[in-house]
């Protein structure tokens, strides 16, 4: 993934409301605090389609709160945010355009005190 798609990624994830400045990639910091999220890249699903060089990325965002109405918040937030968001992502890269991002899928857990949303994203580039 390309820096600059990381760091537009960033800029929408990190304005969300209740998890400023606890929004990483890869991994959290051992001293976080919940609520926070987690941005990942999917790896091994990297496709081009060759004919008009579109590429597609695939990222995962994991949210982790104590309640699930907390975690709830923060997904519909994270949701509306990145929601019709390639301007604000092509605002922030020169070498690369956005051309859409779609939600793929969504799914809840519980990992012993802790509730976990998952939801993976689809980013066309161009």
């Amino acid at each position: 993934m390309i820096t600059e798609l990381r760091r537009a990624i960033f800029k929408v994830g990190g304005s969300v409301a209740g998890i400023y400045n606890k929004f990483y990639w890869d991994e959290a910091p051992k001293t976080v605090t919940l609520p926070y999220a987690i941005a990942t890249k999917i790896t091994g699903v990297t496709d081009r389609d060759t004919s008009s060089e579109f590429k597609d990325e695939y990222i995962q965002i994991n949210i982790y709160d104590r309640t699930l109405t907390g975690a709830e918040t923060i997904e519909a937030d994270l949701k509306t945010k990145f929601y019709k968001s390639e301007a604000l992502l092509n605002s922030e890269m020169t070498s690369t355009t956005v051309i859409g991002i779609a939600l793929q899928n969504d799914r809840q857990a519980k990992l012993e005190n802790v509730f976990q949303i998952s939801m993976q994203y689809l980013i066309k580039l161009n």
